[in-house]
């Protein structure tokens, strides 16, 4: 058992095996043992409906949690984006259940403007996927969210991708999450140890949100200069070293 395990909490619509290319990352460095959660409506639970609220996604994903902790483990959430505002109803809910949070690239309702929570660059894009095939809606999401035009072209490629592009497009569930992001829970100041990662040139989400919410808790926040909104993706090994000197816990 390793001294510490990452629960990831992914963003909009987004299934666990588009965190592959993180989670071997993660498996080589051999710090900590992960998690990933895949809410009703995301991945494999593709075929089930979204919750209408918070609080039902949060206790849906803790009942997976309460299966897999384990006693003496530091348990960190990382939040990306969506993900991350399921961290805050959590918190809120069960204040003791995590040790420390990370949360990348998200914002919130009642601190940002909705054109800074979603690009206006690609409304017109997300208008299009009523009418796209999950394989060509896929190319668009690692079009917008990462920057690295050869790092782009080699995942599309890849297996894990090519696997998510095999699973339907849900309009139903994908309206209700971003409903859900629409409205956010408020972005009361965790009690525990938490950083706020962000990507400077983020084409999906404004990274002045992350600034905005680093101020109003008065956290660390800590920007990388070229990824886009999948930053797990563009440069996983600075993701882990911000996770790994953040919390100081590594098993090597």
């Amino acid at each position: 058992m390793r001294p510490g395990r990452i629960y990831i909490s992914p963003g909009l619509a987004r299934p666990r095996s588009c965190w592959d290319y993180f989670l071997r990352k993660i498996d080589t460095e051999n710090c900590f043992d992960v998690h990933v959660f895949e809410y009703p409506g995301n991945g494999g639970s593709n075929f089930r409906r979204t919750p209408l609220c918070y609080k039902e996604i949060v206790k849906q994903c803790r009942q997976h949690y309460l299966k897999v902790r384990q006693q003496g483990q530091v348990n960190i959430f990382y939040g990306n984006s969506f993900g991350a505002m399921i961290a805050m109803q959590w918190h809120q809910l069960y204040p003791e259940d995590f040790d420390y949070f990370v949360f990348t690239n998200t914002s919130f309702r009642s601190l940002n403007h909705f054109t800074q929570r979603l690009l206006p660059r690609n409304y017109l894009t997300y208008f299009t996927w009523f009418f796209k095939s999950r394989e060509r809606i896929e190319d668009d999401i690692l079009r917008m969210s990462i920057n690295n035009r050869l790092l782009r072209k080699r995942l599309s490629q890849e297996e894990h991708i090519q696997e998510v592009k095999k699973i339907k497009f849900s309009v139903r569930n994908t309206l209700t999450q971003l409903s859900l992001a629409r409205q956010s829970p408020q972005p009361i100041r965790p009690t525990v140890p938490t950083l706020l990662l962000s990507s400077l040139n983020d084409r999906v989400v404004s990274h002045h949100c992350s600034d905005r919410l680093s101020k109003h808790w008065g956290v660390d926040l800590r920007v990388h200069v070229s990824a886009g909104h999948n930053l797990e993706d563009e440069d996983p090994g600075w993701v882990l070293n911000q996770v790994k000197q953040f919390v100081g816990v590594c098993a090597r």
